[in-house]
């Protein structure tokens, strides 16, 4: 039964909401109408929030949920006093109504168009919001949840509590890395520095686009900047009181804002090369919103368009935000699987808008532009989509290819040459999608657009490992994916990151090449990698390393993830651990055989 809810969440980081305060609580609200069943907590079928004592892992109880009824025409969890950010219910309504705004901005039926899957077990993301003492918050997949620490730190000569559960920037960035591990989970045990940077990279950007949407910080922050999105303070600051709090000087934990390049960074490290692509994705959030401004003021007198510009920069920064969510998350469907480099993701954004908006080549240009300018490819013919060199034959159906495993397989052995797949390579598949996703254009209204998408995978052996000066074999996973039109039965999009592809002897794989040695090498040498922990042998000789994507931690790994309380909690409610790098052969769900995925939704919190 469809209910409708009002989820609400502190509308921006702590220290910008005292200075929003209205008069009806810190908190904004969003509506939905939710298929699942809602609890307290706040408990969903989909995300629950666990209020677990750090010191002994007690449940504590949830904020209670009002169901909708005479008094009130939307359910909403209870909040005691909406003023009191300190409070655990306002925390645990704040932490869940956040999330689930994040997952409906990568849901929207003109971004994925379809409900995201987790990469674990289970259709639930477990949320901790007061998960111990540290400056620090983290996306654990083993653990299928997202853990949020809390620190005391000094803002302007004042001691205070900073709840990382209460960011916006950081709920909205954790989020992202859950919905990512679901989307292409072959990154969580990626071995490249720019294979993590991505994550970290589509996390900062969820959280400026978060920030964006908000009516209330859109309004205080265009008031003080005049309607420039250039100024300092704009929506280019990740997580300021978190930032603040750690240093000592005035600053947010990340700018998006930034003149990064590829030899610019200070180090090869996932946090730092981040800041690449994030620069790239803003700056071209930038140009969308001075290019929608020039067109809202082309008829204006230029005596009044300082005026206008201000008063119509809410509006115009709406559509630009929404644009580059459509640009920048689309891109993630068409992401080969294995592992991936800055320009492989820039491949997928342009083959995805290609695909999508074939006549309106403008953002792609400049985003282009920008990516020559960060050096993350040598030339623009770098990023010029794979030709398609197959096409459907009378006798492939869709519909098979869909749910038959069997046929699906058989129809990419058919095709390995064209799927750049080397000869004695073992062909594995990712879950097959059928997306539907709405496209807005210029003068020709609505579209909407039925894609198959199929990935395979495949794994060779690399030299890229150097242990006491001895080369050893790598086990890296690389493969392809293909976009095909359900109406046309066209090809839309092939995009690998196979050595045999198009873009395989590009100067940008070159350059990850070399970053992944070294990002390897100093982590084995400074602890972060443990090759007797992380590695497995494989029978061929070669290693496969495992979960480097618990470095990804808000402000960096300083040790690795620990998820203990929540975990010895689920083991007392005889929740069995979660299968670890499985994949179920169907039709898009992720890991487990369906009698595993069945145990686990018995253990959905209710």
């Amino acid at each position: 039964m469809a209910i409708p809810v009002k989820v609400e969440f502190l509308a921006a980081d702590p220290a910008m909401s005292l200075l929003l305060r209205p008069r009806s609580g810190l908190m904004q609200g969003r509506h939905f109408t939710l298929e699942e069943t809602l609890r307290d907590g706040p408990i969903s079928t989909r995300v629950a929030v666990l209020d677990l004592d750090p010191d002994d892992g007690t449940l504590l109880p949830g904020a209670p949920f009002l169901p909708p009824g005479p008094e009130r025409a939307r359910g909403l969890w209870q909040v005691a006093d909406r003023n009191d950010m300190a409070a655990r219910d306002f925390q645990q309504v704040s932490v869940f109504g956040a999330i689930r705004t994040t997952m409906a901005m990568f849901e929207e039926e003109d971004v994925l168009g379809r409900p995201l899957v987790w990469a674990f077990d289970g259709p639930q993301l477990l949320v901790v919001p007061r998960a111990g003492r540290m400056a620090n918050a983290f996306y654990h997949r083993a653990s299928r949840s997202l853990q949020f620490f809390y620190f005391d730190g000094v803002i302007a000569d004042e001691e205070t509590t900073v709840y990382t559960c209460l960011s916006p920037d950081i709920v909205a960035h954790e989020t992202a890395h859950a919905i990512l591990d679901g989307i292409a989970p072959d990154l969580y045990d990626a071995t490249s520095p720019q294979s993590l940077a991505l994550h970290e990279a589509i996390a900062d950007i969820t959280a400026m686009l978060f920030a964006a949407q908000s009516s209330w910080l859109a309004a205080l922050v265009l008031e003080d900047n005049g309607g420039d999105l250039r100024k300092p303070g704009a929506f280019n600051a990740i997580a300021e009181q978190f930032g603040r709090a750690r240093s000592d000087r005035i600053q947010p934990l990340r700018d998006l804002m930034n003149d990064r390049t590829m030899t610019s960074v200070p180090s090869a490290t996932p946090h730092a090369l981040s800041e690449v692509l994030t620069g790239t994705l803003y700056a071209l959030m930038l140009w969308i919103f001075d290019t929608e401004m020039a067109e809202e003021l082309a008829e204006v007198p230029e005596a009044e368009q300082a005026d206008e510009r201000f008063s119509r920069s809410g509006r115009v920064l709406f559509r630009a935000a929404s644009r580059l969510r459509r640009i920048a998350f689309r891109a993630l469907d068409y992401l080969p699987p294995g592992e991936i480099s800055f320009a492989d993701y820039a491949r997928a954004l342009i083959a995805a808008d290609t695909a999508s908006n074939p006549q309106s080549p403008e953002e792609r240009a400049a985003f282009t532009a920008e990516c020559l300018t960060r050096q993350i490819v040598a030339q623009a013919a770098d990023l010029a989509p794979a030709a398609p060199r197959l096409t459907l034959e009378p006798g492939d159906d869709l519909e098979a290819l869909l749910s038959d495993d069997a046929a699906a397989l058989a129809f990419a052995e058919r095709h390995r040459a064209a799927l750049y797949v080397p000869a004695d390579a073992s062909l594995t598949l990712r879950p097959q999608l059928d997306v539907t996703k709405a496209t807005w254009r210029k003068g020709g209204g609505r579209v909407d657009t039925r894609e198959l998408i199929l990935k395979v995978a495949w794994q060779e052996d690399e030299f890229v490992l150097d242990r006491a000066g001895i080369p050893e074999p790598l086990n890296v996973t690389f493969g392809t994916t293909l976009a095909i039109s359900w109406e046309t039965r066209e090809i839309r999009a092939v995009v690998t990151n196979s050595r045999l592809g198009p873009h395989g002897g590009a100067r940008d794989r070159q350059v990850s090449d070399r970053m992944r040695r070294g990002f390897l090498k100093a982590c084995i040498a400074d602890g972060t990698i443990d090759l007797l922990q992380d590695a497995t042998a494989l029978p061929d000789g070669s290693l496969r390393l495992r979960g480097l994507g618990q470095q990804l931690h808000m402000a960096g790994r300083h040790d690795r993830a620990d998820a203990a309380p929540l975990q010895c909690w689920l083991r007392r409610r005889g929740c069995p651990e979660p299968a670890r790098h499985r994949r179920d052969r169907g039709r898009g769900h992720a890991y487990g055989a369906d009698r595993r995925r069945q145990r686990a939704d018995r253990h959905t919190w209710r």
